[in-house]
């Protein structure tokens, strides 16, 4: 199969990239582009290429080049498990995957290693569809992954189980069908080692028990996660970081230039045995300032 490097310039945006105050159009602005012709699959199946594609970290600038195995216009009906083998990198681009159970895509991370730089999957420009009755758990679940410019809504949770994760310039919207639910946007309940950059993060129409951003120690103990330029929506606490279920604290966690919507329950933000906080120019979409919890 040919060869072709696809290069990815959303992640030379300026670091005083403004916080989106609201969802990203899905086809024109993040997800599937709008006239896309997809080829429907139950299965993952076989990749559609092999190319090259380049990440850049959007905090840090670091960048690698990839060696990925392809699977682009592609609509998957039923929930796919991909588990790419050690240094093996699988790219979704412009793919939707819709919730038939508990989740779209469940990422098999046997063959992970701990390095952000070297993901097991990209999605890159991708829609995640829950179904939006609260049956699907969630859009996404596992660590490893780049998002980038993707979309995901109507699951219970959008992306749930992250760590050593990056996600860009995407949509991250839960759905709760009833008050009972919890439902967050994203949760991560260990190892942490995840940016969130220049993204939506809501509850959706989730009741106070949810979150838009939630990191808890249920699993373990979390740390190093950065947050920048996002939005914030929703939820009983709109963020939250609790590390008190009896795995240690939550470290090193880095907030920057992020906006909150007023459509949360209690507050903003919630902190329980959170260590080593960086909070900068954090603040309401109407520009009143978010002191550092």
């Amino acid at each position: 199969m040919p060869v072709a490097v696809k290069n990815t310039a959303h992640f030379n945006l300026s670091p005083d990239v403004a916080a989106p105050t609201a969802a990203f159009t899905r086809g024109t602005q993040v997800g599937v582009p709008t006239g896309t012709t997809l080829t429907s699959r139950s299965t993952l199946g076989s990749p559609t290429a092999t190319e090259t594609f380049v990440i850049t970290h959007p905090v840090t600038a670091a960048s690698v080049e990839l060696d990925v195995s392809v699977w682009r216009h592609i609509r998957f009906t039923d929930t796919i498990t991909p588990g790419p083998g050690s240094g093996v990198t699988y790219l979704f681009d412009e793919c939707s995957f819709e919730g038939i159970g508990n989740w779209c895509v469940e990422v098999n991370g046997a063959g992970a290693t701990a390095n952000v730089m070297q993901p097991l999957v990209v999605f890159n420009r991708c829609n995640f569809d829950g179904g939006g009755l609260g049956t699907t758990d969630k859009c996404l679940l596992g660590g490893h992954c780049w998002v980038i410019d993707s979309d995901m809504r109507g699951a219970e949770d959008a992306w749930s189980g992250w760590y050593y994760c990056v996600a860009s310039g995407s949509n991250f919207v839960a759905f709760g069908a009833t008050a009972e639910m919890h439902s967050d946007g994203v949760q991560c309940t260990d190892i942490g080692r995840a940016t969130f950059y220049h993204s939506w993060i809501s509850a959706g129409t989730g009741p106070g028990a949810s979150q838009a951003f939630r990191v808890g120690t249920e699993a373990g103990a979390a740390q190093d996660i950065d947050v920048r330029y996002c939005g914030l929506d929703r939820g009983g606490y709109a963020m939250q970081f609790r590390g008190d279920a009896g795995a240690g604290d939550i470290t090193n966690v880095t907030v920057v230039g992020c906006r909150w919507t007023r459509e949360h329950a209690f507050g903003p933000i919630d902190v329980e045995q959170t260590t080593g906080i960086t909070w900068t120019d954090n603040a309401f979409v109407d520009g009143e300032s978010i002191p550092s919890p």
